[in-house]
């Protein structure tokens, strides 16, 4: 489970999350949407303990990404929706980076890309540039 309670971030005098509230179950997919500048990278950031909150409270998968951060990155993925150095992969290709960063046994990461992308109706997209992908598809 994720749990962000009253969770603050600033940049100087510039407030990214003000008592920010979230609550996901575990075994879920999820994505943070919202416009420009509405705090969720720096969201996803606190959440895979990349980034310090100023206040409040964050859980994932029972543990406080500030102080084990490497263990709820283990328990979390977390997959930006610009590619920047990955360009040239295919979804396919992405998707077992991916997985290899989050210890998926190399015996499985086929079978685990196959089913993210039947899970969001992207096979037929499988062997396409991750750049010709719509950005809802990425």
């Amino acid at each position: 489970m994720i749990e962000f309670e009253s969770v603050g971030k600033n940049y100087g005098s510039l407030k990214a999350l003000d008592g920010a509230h979230l609550r996901i179950p575990e075994g879920s997919v999820y994505g943070l949407i919202g416009p420009n500048g509405a705090g969720k990278t720096t969201a996803m950031s606190i959440m895979a303990g990349l980034l310090k909150r100023d206040a409040g409270k964050v859980r994932v998968a029972g543990e406080d990404p500030q102080k084990n951060s490497k263990s709820v990155r283990a328990a979390v993925g977390y997959m930006p929706d610009f590619f920047g150095v990955y360009d040239g992969l295919t979804a396919s290709e992405y998707l077992l980076f991916f997985a290899a960063t989050q210890a998926v046994r190399a015996q499985a990461r086929q079978a685990v890309v196959a089913d993210l992308l039947a899970l969001v109706d992207l096979e037929d997209k499988a062997h396409d540039d991750v750049n010709g992908l719509s950005r809802g598809m990425k």
